[in-house]
């Protein structure tokens, strides 16, 4: 927690619980800190789009409890958002000069569903966490394409 020998701290990061519907999901996507409080001299976004995250220079400490993020109120909005994303990060991916091949589009889906069924344990916040594993090789799926899709129309 915050306390009197936090001057030389330039942030604090909590976790972030996504939520569906009217339900908390406590293992899909979980623990996924975030930086939010911030000496804003100290901080500059990095990362990619839609990814940014908020880096700080220096010290950043974790406090405890969550923010709740109300991410998806339907099936539909939640397979809509990992399209979205997914066409967004893989033309972030090609213009940081990552490029595509048959191999990632095979293999990251299958890694996507297998962390959060296995690593996470999404299964234990029921159909919901299936679901959450499935739209997350949605994702995965989504990106590997557009990448593919960029890599061969440049040529490479």
């Amino acid at each position: 927690a915050v306390g009197d020998n936090d001057e030389h701290v330039a942030g604090y990061e909590l976790n972030r619980r996504v939520r569906f519907g009217d339900r908390d999901l406590r293992y899909t996507w979980q623990p996924e800190f975030r930086t939010r409080l911030v000496r804003r001299a100290l901080a500059h976004w990095a990362g990619y789009d839609p990814h940014d995250r908020l880096d700080v220079d220096g010290i950043v400490r974790r406090l405890p409890g969550t923010i709740v993020h109300d991410s998806f109120a339907s099936i539909e909005e939640m397979m809509r958002k990992a399209v979205a994303h997914g066409l967004t990060t893989g033309q972030s991916y090609y213009v940081m000069g990552r490029r595509g091949s048959a191999l990632q589009l095979i293999t990251s889906p299958a890694g996507a569903i297998l962390k959060q069924l296995v690593l996470r344990g999404s299964w234990r916040d029921g159909w919901v966490g299936w679901v959450g594993a499935w739209s997350g090789a949605v994702h995965a799926t989504v990106k590997h394409m557009r990448l593919l899709e960029l890599t061969h129309q440049d040529g490479s």
